[in-house]
């Protein structure tokens, strides 16, 4: 084990940790240690507030262990292999097992932020184990009762294995960034967003990687448009997709699929969906739940009075950013009396392939209007090769939707948010000066040409009237 390895350890679950004495009752319990928790304690603590946080498992959740930290790391490397490709350089296998290391580091130095240590000083009481409600007003961690104020829910999701005839070994996102080897051939089950990220990633590093999705097209909940360009992407780098299909049996390291086709394989990968972690005795709190999570109102709090819930366990769109924000939202109604909506927030989105996919707001249907552009229109994408389009998604002249399919989507679909959030008008970003030249320019290119669909016949009259009166 190096260095970072062990900070990273003894950031996230220290080996000598001893439960601290519980206080009599403290003003805020929250049961999970992932983005939503430590937001949730650290926003009490420093308010003043008496915080107990308990975590079976790791401190920073998925997030920080096997979610968007790990991920993102290797595909930050992973472009390095597409280059080498490009330049018809051999991808070595050892470049894998830098990748990985590289990508420890990171999450090690990330690791800091989460840590136990720093919440410790914050002066939240940290108790390892399973939590269990005993009562409408205590939680059992490690046989001691823990008495609240107000509980906040944080468990998260974990991942869903399907039962398969033959499956006896798989990876998930929980046990994938733990490979010290790089497969040859990986079957990766489910074509959404992790699914589609990872195979990228291993094929960019010379895997021959299989996608079995059921539905028609990779992520079929993404824009149409959107999800066809990546799946053409995918098909010219050598990425075999396999749609309208299931994983019928396992035979050995063969998968026999539904069409009749038989796909080997190293190393499968589950990603096909998430299960709420609900088994922390909610019954006894008088806490309703269902396969999907924690029932919750608008204020994200629970048929309980005194517990919220917030994160992946009780919101239907489970980033990091959305278990950020709706954890300021419980812990301002649970600790202050507040009234904020969780139906107000406005969720953007990324997919963190190559070209990435962002979205925001609403997707266009039979009742919208929709501004499109292709970034081959952007001078500073012709000149960095990248392609894509925008598209705003309007109702009457206000921005309800976007999607941008782009290398740099992630980062621009910011500005959509912000106008979408702020009802600012796509007329009003075209009066937004950007420089030249930048990709997101095409954004208020997006506005001039939406000013320029309002010029009606009739308008086009009246501008040639003011025009003659002014000679």
């Amino acid at each position: 084990m190096n260095n970072f390895e062990e900070i990273y350890l003894n950031n996230i679950k220290p080996k000598d940790w001893i439960n601290p004495k519980p206080k009599k009752i403290y003003d805020l319990i929250i049961i999970g240690a992932g983005t939503a928790g430590l937001v949730s304690a650290a926003g009490a603590a420093n308010l003043g507030a008496s915080v107990a946080i308990i975590e079976e498992r790791y401190f920073g959740g998925d997030c920080l262990n096997y979610g968007c930290v790990p991920s993102k790391g290797l595909i930050e490397y992973s472009k390095k292999m597409k280059v080498l490709k490009e330049f018809k350089f051999p991808v070595k296998e050892e470049y894998f097992k830098d990748a990985m290391s590289e990508m420890r580091k990171k999450r090690s130095i990330i690791s800091e932020n989460d840590s136990v240590h720093r919440f410790k000083k914050m002066g939240v009481d940290i108790f390892w184990g399973k939590g269990y409600f005993n009562s409408e007003n205590s939680i059992i961690c490690d046989n001691v009762e823990l008495f609240f104020k107000k509980a906040i829910i944080a468990t998260g999701t974990r991942p869903f294995v399907p039962k398969i005839p033959g499956l006896k070994r798989f990876l998930t996102n929980e046990t994938i960034f733990d490979l010290n080897y790089l497969p040859k051939k990986i079957l990766i089950l489910g074509g959404g967003p992790i699914g589609c990220e990872l195979g990228q990633v291993f094929n960019n590093f010379g895997s021959k990687v299989t996608i079995l999705e059921k539905n028609d097209r990779l992520l079929h909940k993404e824009d149409a448009e959107a999800s066809k360009i990546l799946m053409n992407k995918f098909i010219e780098e050598g990425i075999n997709i396999e749609t309208n299909v299931s994983l019928e049996k396992i035979e050995e390291n063969i998968a026999i699929l539904s069409n009749g086709k038989k796909i080997e394989f190293d190393e499968i990968l589950m990603s096909v969906g998430r299960l709420p972690n609900t088994d922390i005795n909610l019954e006894k709190a008088g806490i309703e739940y269902n396969e999907r999570g924690i029932l919750v109102n608008d204020y994200l709090r629970t048929t309980n009075k005194k517990v919220y819930a917030a994160g992946d366990i009780a919101f239907k769109y489970k980033f990091t950013h959305t278990a950020d924000f709706t954890a300021r939202i419980a812990l301002q109604n649970a600790l202050f009396f507040g009234k904020k909506k969780a139906s107000k927030l406005i969720i953007p989105w990324c997919i963190y392939t190559s070209p990435e996919i962002a979205h925001v707001g609403e997707y266009e249907n039979e009742y919208t209007d929709v501004i499109r552009l292709d970034f081959k229109e952007n001078d500073r994408s012709i000149l960095s090769n990248n392609e894509g389009f925008l598209k705003v998604i309007m109702r009457g002249n206000k921005i309800i939707g976007a999607t941008i399919v782009h290398n740099f989507a992630g980062e621009m679909i910011n500005e959509l948010s912000v106008a979408i959030k702020n009802n600012i008008s796509l007329s009003k970003l075209s009066s937004v000066i950007h420089p030249y030249p930048t990709n997101s320019d095409l954004i208020r290119r997006a506005g001039d040409k939406y000013n320029s669909k309002k010029l009606t016949p009739l308008n086009k009259k009246i501008l040639k009237f003011i025009l003659k009166l002014n000679h």
